[in-house]
């Protein structure tokens, strides 16, 4: 067995869950990171791309760059420290891409949560989600069907049963894109970082309704649940509740 086909989990108290699944297939090649920084939390999640182990090499790769590359001058602004940081993965990546690892990429979503403010980074289809009453945020997708969505061309529902649905314009080692937004947030609302193997399958109604109508971190497990019958990538979510007081 792979040692990157367990299912991995990462929960803390009331407030984060975190799940990664290999879902349908024998090597789970999503990657994710929770980590406490700057008064608040780093959340990341990564879906690696590519044959012969590349996939999970990407996103571990990725990740670690991630966790080991975050200045820790916290005066500094976090919108250009993701910059940074993406661009360092990237060329790690490239680097690390010879012989049977060729070619290889990931996906990355990324959040700094401190207060009452997210500032979330992104490249490639894995995305992030700010939700309260319903879906207030999300990132858009650097993918082709996006593109055709964006255009008019296609619904978002036509989009999610379109042949070219997985074809990306950008990820980490192939071709460098990163966009960095700020979200304000209310307490009560949830943060969410998936990778498509979770998305794709489970409407945006769906989402509010199980996080506003099931406690957490239950709400976690039962979305991971509803979307592993219907699947056959792998799952990953990242879900934080953000505080009423802080």
């Amino acid at each position: 067995m792979s040692e990157r086909s367990e299912i991995r989990r990462g929960c803390v108290e009331d407030r984060i869950y975190a799940v990664s699944h290999p879902g349908g297939r024998e090597r789970n090649e999503d990657d994710f990171l929770v980590t406490s920084w700057d008064q608040g939390w780093i959340l990341a999640v990564a879906d690696g791309l590519g044959g012969h182990r590349a996939g999970e090499v990407a996103s571990r790769c990725a990740i670690r760059s991630l966790a080991v590359s975050l200045p820790w001058d916290y005066s500094h602004p976090k919108e250009e420290m993701l910059r940074q940081v993406f661009a360092y993965a990237h060329e790690e990546i490239r680097s690390r891409g010879q012989g049977e690892w060729a070619g290889m990429g990931t996906t990355l979503v990324a959040a700094c949560l401190t207060g009452r403010t997210a500032i979330v980074a992104h490249t490639g289809d894995s995305r992030a989600y700010v939700i309260r009453d319903k879906v207030i945020y999300r990132t858009r997708d650097h993918s082709v069907v996006q593109g055709l969505v964006d255009g008019g061309v296609l619904t978002e529902e036509e989009a999610r049963q379109h042949p070219l649905k997985n074809m990306l314009t950008a990820a980490l080692g192939i071709d460098f894109q990163v966009d960095v937004e700020s979200v304000t947030l209310r307490g009560g609302d949830f943060v969410l970082l998936s990778s498509d193997g979770f998305h794709e399958f489970i409407t945006k109604d769906r989402l509010v309704y199980v996080l506003r109508n099931q406690p957490f971190p239950e709400s976690g497990e039962i979305l991971l649940q509803e979307v592993l019958d219907k699947t056959t990538d792998n799952v990953t979510l990242v879900l934080y509740r953000v505080p009423e007081k802080i």
